[in-house]
């Protein structure tokens, strides 16, 4: 505005500074020279901390309670927040008195209050992206064509004295001095230890870059496409086991690609849907302590030996006569419906005489394990299930207990259900353990039959889990068993109900304003390896048969005289 001291009518009115944002500003003299004044506005954030029904539990304004140097204006630009599973780590960028760029990060708990303490570097950062790395987060920046990381331990203490720089050709060609408009993207894989970096390049592409372990260098890396380099977003699938990569596109509309741990392309990129003047958006996939560490559905036909979960290497074995039959009808609810996501084509069926299969995995902290069993009426007084230590220290097993399912652990900690379930009929069975607070508890067809406190220890008493037998190959279970989940988290009654249900789903979300910037609108992807096992099996001239390892047997009765039974 124009100020002029001989006219009271020419000079401006008075500003309005509220919410606009406005930091500095020029104003000059009809005398000549001009004048630059600098205002430290007070900008800041608000956080909302949402219930696992979907609302606002509290909500507060960031930073909190900064702690931060006085030298560091409390005004806050580009949060970001990450979470190990119990706080939350929230940083962002602050400005110096003097105007260098600073980046402040905070510690808060599941209640929105501020625990540990706050720090602050100087960086020049232009953009970051957080993550939780298993066992420290990790801050990704972004100055130019170099990417830096720095870490911060579980109670947001730094690790190290500086930051990192782990990507040095990202390329700034074309892009616009302010290097805001080039993003990144942060997302870290448990199950393997690696982690991915996404960002993009001033010419419109979208890199994304992989790293085998927390502190090594990039092994590989893949162009995407070309992008509108506003945003980029990185997530892992933990159903899939794979990555999930989000950008712009010149039409604002947000792609997702699913890629593989390798950076292979599993699908053609998906859109999400189209911003409009507003290209920011959330990317979140379902947490890994929300999927099964083994998934065996027993798809196989006779003969099989292996049952396999090929996303997490978990495998039920067998060899020769103590195999199970293969193939068998799948589980099924009282309507008739198959069980299953997908649903369940085939199960295995014991003996009862020397069937037993092997599980190259143990639960020994946290877990959950789910099954559907069916057992034939009058089950003998103590049939094992599932024996990790069955009677033992440190061990635990599932049994059924004259037809009535039941959790032991250690040598005299068990819930048995009051009802029978050796029917004939297909049942869902669920057990858990929670190691911290020693509580039990056991549900039947998703309803919980009982829950109790036992020991805090590690079960270390077996490597693997025997199905169908104990140790001493006594105790023999009979009946069918099918679509087993084994997890290392402790499921809630809820959960487990919707698993029942088929109720309980398992897709990543994206969130973005909508065209306008007037609401929040909100998309579900859902990305699945398709498990060709299983299916009908269609009789054809080229059919080929197996006959599993058991001997086949069949009863003839009412023979007539001069009749006979040939066999070939």
């Amino acid at each position: 505005f124009e100020e002029d001291v001989a006219s009271a009518a020419d000079r401006a009115l008075p500003l309005d500074m509220n919410g606009d944002g406005l930091e500095d500003f020029f104003w000059y003299r009809p005398g000549g020279g001009a004048a630059h004044g600098y205002l430290s506005l007070p900008r800041g954030f608000a956080a909302a901390l949402i219930t696992p029904a979907g609302t606002p539990q509290t909500s507060f304004v960031l930073p909190a309670n900064p702690g931060l140097p006085a030298t560091t204006l409390y005004d806050g630009e580009m949060p970001i927040v990450a979470s190990d599973g119990e706080n939350f780590l929230v940083a962002y960028k602050a400005r110096a008195t003097n105007g260098t760029v600073r980046i402040a990060t905070q510690l808060f708990n599941a209640s929105g209050a501020q625990i540990g303490g706050s720090s602050v570097a100087d960086f020049p950062a232009s953009n970051m992206a957080l993550a939780w790395m298993g066992d420290r987060y990790r801050l990704a920046v972004r100055n130019g064509a170099q990417i830096a990381v720095r870490d911060f331990g579980a109670d947001a203490t730094p690790i190290g004295t500086d930051y990192r720089v782990v990507a040095t050709n990202a390329s700034t060609a074309s892009a616009p001095v302010f290097y805001r408009e080039l993003p990144l993207g942060l997302a870290y894989a448990p199950t393997t230890g690696q982690w991915l970096l996404a960002y993009a390049n001033g010419n419109g592409t979208i890199t994304a870059a992989k790293f085998e372990t927390v502190t090594g260098v990039s092994s590989s890396s893949v162009d995407l496409g070309v992008g509108s380099p506003t945003q980029v977003l990185a997530a892992y699938n933990s159903p899939t086991r794979s990555w999930l990569v989000g950008w712009y596109d010149s039409a604002n509309t947000l792609q997702l690609k699913p890629l593989s741990l390798s950076l292979n392309e599993l699908t053609a990129p998906r859109n999400a849907f189209a911003v409009g003047s507003y290209p920011s958006s959330a990317l979140d996939c379902p947490a890994p302590s929300a999927v099964p560490v083994g998934e065996v559905r027993f798809e196989e036909l006779p003969g099989a030996t292996t049952f396999v979960d090929s996303a997490s290497g978990v495998n039920a074995t067998c060899s020769g006569n103590s195999c199970p039959l293969a193939g068998v009808a799948g589980a099924t609810y009282p309507n008739g419906n198959a069980v299953g996501d997908p649903a369940s084509d085939y199960a295995v069926r014991f003996d009862g005489v020397n069937d037993f299969l092997t599980i190259n995995r143990a639960l020994r902290d946290d877990f959950s394990v789910a099954f559907w069993v069916k057992a034939p009426a009058f089950t003998q007084q103590d049939t094992i299930i599932f024996d990790q230590g069955a009677n033992q220290a440190g061990g635990y097993t599932i049994w059924l207990s004259n037809g009535r399912p039941g959790i032991l652990l250690n040598t005299n900690e068990s819930i048995v259900s009051a009802t029978r379930i050796d029917d004939n009929r297909w049942h869902s069975v669920v057990a858990t353990r929670d190691r911290k607070s020693g509580a039990l508890a056991l549900y039947v067809d998703g309803n919980s039959i009982g829950t109790r406190s036992a020991g805090t220890s590690s079960l270390t008493a077996r490597n693997d889990i025997r199905i169908g037998s104990d140790r001493t190959n006594a105790r023999r279970f009979t009946g069918e068993l099918d679509n087993l989940l084994l997890y290392t988290t402790v499921l809630s009654a809820d959960t487990v109900k919707a698993l029942y249900d088929r109720t309980n789903q398992t897709y990543c979300v994206a969130a973005a304003p909508n065209a306008n910037g007037s609401a929040v609108q909100w998309a579900k992807l859902k990305v699945y390896q398709p498990d060709y096992r299983g299916g009908a099996v269609t009789a054809s001239g080229s059919l080929r048969s197996i006959v599993d390892s058991d001997i086949p047997t069949s009863t003839v009765t009412s023979v007539q005289n001069n009749q006979y039974v040939k066999v070939q």
